[in-house]
């Protein structure tokens, strides 16, 4: 009791208040044999992390450390965006290698313990890595558990426990930034400067062993009378070649601002590292196992943006830049220069830079603009209503008349009009075109008629106590295939068909679920627990896609082509061996007429089930071209039935290899006498 009325005070804290008499009033306190449960959760905190890890190896290869870094910002030549590094745990040795993805770790893996088994004369035993995907794949364990190899992966954002290979990592980079900044190199030069700083690190000596790792592991002192530049980069071919003809002025920097590469000193260097920011425990002494965050910027001052430093105008890149920006700006007559009106007080702009990267990493472009934007030129669109003005921006200023100002036409970015201004002006404009704004969301707009059931769909799940029930993605398992399941267990047929009933009237409007619900539709005479889990899967299917439905969109003067689509599984049915077939005919880009259904004969080879799906499809086609060409809705005398399997697209066109589909019934050639009248044309797809 008094635990608790002192806030859950740790027991020791109690019984020295007691036994010094530092309270008056307070009892003997016993220590309960039970632990608080409300001090185990409400105190728990991460264990603090030894000063000291004690080496487990014996000899070379015992154990081995791996782990990535990546992605870098800049690609290096090659496209390489990562490197991975091994550490040899009793030799402090270390092996780097580049890589594109993460997904080239297992290759490297291997060619890597091909080389250090060869030169160490020994298998390797123990790899420890954190729990990336990279090393935790079924390929990657598969290899090792094949190989004989011990895999050890980290406690998850824990660092510390694959702290040698990633302080070592650390200290690569540290070097790489001092390397690239000594230079003045352009940071797409990373690759270079990491492969460089690891070559140098294996003849340095370490703290942990005060012996140099190359040392150990050769068994032999190194030379480092050769430690200077090899490797010579050609800037017309953006290549590095090897070569000992070449004299070193190991004093001088290149000049890469006129050296005719897109890469600029000036663009930060980061990358992600894969040791993840989190609030531990520190250790209270340095040593070599502990690991920091590594905040891999070139330059001392950390900055997580790609914007580079101003002032930038005399930069050729970001002048063109800049003055693309001004030219949009002036081709949406956004502005006019006039002097200042009195009682008025101009706005202050500024530019912005930013570096826009593709996919893989490198450099697209530089762009530079006023203040701040949306889309491209969106919000010089809107039209404001009162008068702003602002100063000339920098670099851009009109000689002689400097005093002036430029009175906004339209809203500029940055301004608190502007997304007002655009937004009734883009607003007016759909609205113009024909499009209805949602009532319930102002950011919608719609053109044309939305068919759904959501009412029915969510009356539906109410009744059967599905609303509250966990979405599914799909509404069928993946190669689902429903049987009698004579020894499952039976469940209420009633609730059974209740369901399925239901599920039968949605497809009304949700194609997406005709063939899921054709399939439980063949089992509610004596349904089994199986097949009502697949019925509970579609309703939970329907409880995340509730909202979804057709639309129909208004005619925009051109003609819609009639296509139909169509599919079919061989053998589908496993009470039956009959196949499943189904089709989609789309309007306008818009289904309007669909159906899933089991085949009534047996099919003996896909070719078969195949051509006899296209054949309902086909009948189905030829009413929908009447029904539309007597409705005005369509002109044409074919449409197009696109088929996914060539040999029953060959069959329709001409009766080869008659003696394999001579068995074929009569009724289903209907879709060859079609293709010949020219109603039909087969497409595959």
């Amino acid at each position: 009791l008094w635990h608790l009325m002192y806030g859950h005070l740790n027991f020791q804290s109690l019984s020295n208040l007691k036994s010094n008499e530092m309270v008056n009033g307070l009892p003997v306190i016993r220590v309960p044999k039970d632990m608080c449960r409300n001090c185990l959760v409400g105190k728990q905190s991460r264990k603090s992390f030894v000063d000291h890890i004690a080496m487990r190896a014996k000899n070379k290869l015992d154990v081995v450390y791996t782990d990535v870094c990546g992605p870098f910002d800049i690609v290096y030549l090659g496209g390489n965006r990562y490197f991975v590094s091994f550490v040899d745990e009793y030799s402090r040795m270390m092996w780097l290698y580049l890589i594109k993805t993460k997904d080239g770790v297992l290759t490297i893996f291997k060619k890597f313990k091909a080389l250090v088994e060869k030169q160490a004369e020994r298998s390797r035993k123990l790899l420890r890595s954190d729990g990336g995907g990279e090393y935790t794949s079924h390929e990657f364990r598969d290899f090792c558990a094949t190989q004989g190899i011990s895999h050890e992966i980290t406690t998850p954002y824990t660092p510390q426990h694959n702290g040698l290979c990633a302080r070592r990592n650390k200290t690569i980079m540290d070097m790489t930034r001092c390397l690239l900044k000594e230079k003045g190199l352009p940071n797409e030069f990373w690759g270079e400067a990491v492969t460089t700083a690891c070559y140098v690190l294996n003849k340095s000596p370490t703290k942990r062993l005060d012996k140099v790792p190359e040392a150990i592991w050769n068994g032999s002192t190194p030379s480092v009378k050769h430690l200077r530049g090899h490797t010579s980069f050609t800037i017309q071919t953006k290549k590095i070649v090897a070569s000992r003809d070449v004299t070193i002025d190991e004093k001088s920097q290149w000049k890469w601002d006129n050296a005719g590469t897109n890469s600029q000193s000036t663009v930060p260097f980061t990358f992600e590292d894969v040791i993840d920011e989190n609030d531990t425990p520190q250790a209270t002494a340095t040593i070599e196992p502990e690991v920091t965050h590594v905040e891999p910027h070139v330059g001392t001052h950390v900055r997580r943006s790609d914007r580079p430093r101003a002032p930038v105008t005399k930069s050729a890149v970001w002048r063109k830049a800049m003055e693309d920006e001004i030219h949009s700006i002036e081709r949406n007559n956004t502005w006019d220069l006039m002097s200042l009106h009195a009682n008025k007080k101009p706005i202050v702009v500024k530019w912005v830079y930013k570096v826009k990267h593709l996919p893989n990493g490198s450099i697209a472009k530089h762009k530079a603009r006023l203040m701040a934007k949306d889309v491209k030129s969106a919000f010089l669109n809107g039209t404001l209503e009162e008068a702003v003005y602002v100063e000339q921006p920098e670099g851009f200023i009109v000689k002689g008349q400097e005093d002036k100002v430029l009175k906004l036409n339209k809203a500029l970015y940055g301004l608190k009009q502007a997304p007002r201004a655009w937004n009734k002006r883009i607003d007016d404009f759909l609205q113009q075109t024909g499009y209805s704004k949602c009532t319930v969301e102002h950011g919608i707009y719609i053109k044309g008629l939305i068919v759904h059931q959501k009412k029915y769909v969510t009356d539906v799940l109410k009744r059967f106590n599905m609303m509250d029930c966990n979405p599914a993605n799909t509404p069928m398992e993946t190669n689902l295939k429903l049987s009698n399941d004579e020894e499952g267990e039976s469940v209420d047929a009633t609730l059974n068909k209740q369901m399925v009933g239901c599920l039968r009237y949605v497809c009304n409007s949700r194609s997406d679920i005709s063939h899921s619900v054709g399939m439980v539709s063949r089992f509610m005479q004596k349904p089994k627990v199986t097949h009502m889990q697949a019925v509970k899967r579609i309703m939970r299917y329907l409880q995340g896609t509730i909202d979804y439905g057709i639309l129909f969109p208004k005619p925009t003067g051109h003609k819609g082509n009639l296509i139909g689509f169509c599919d079919s599984d061989w053998c589908g049915d496993q009470v039956e061996r009959k196949s499943t077939m189904g089709y989609v005919f789309k309007l306008f880009d818009s289904p309007i007429s669909w159906s899933s259904k089991k085949q009534t004969v047996v099919a003996l080879s896909t070719c078969e089930a195949e051509y006899i799906s296209a054949c309902y499809a086909t009948c189905q086609g030829v009413w929908l071209l009447s029904l539309l060409k007597e409705m005005k809705m369509y002109q044409q005398d074919e449409f197009e039935l696109m088929v996914d399997y060539k040999s029953a697209i060959s069959l329709a066109r001409n009766p080869i290899a008659h003696g394999r589909s001579k068995h074929i019934e009569t009724k289903f050639h209907y879709l060859r006498d079609q293709v010949t009248k020219g109603k039909l044309k087969l497409t595959h797809c």
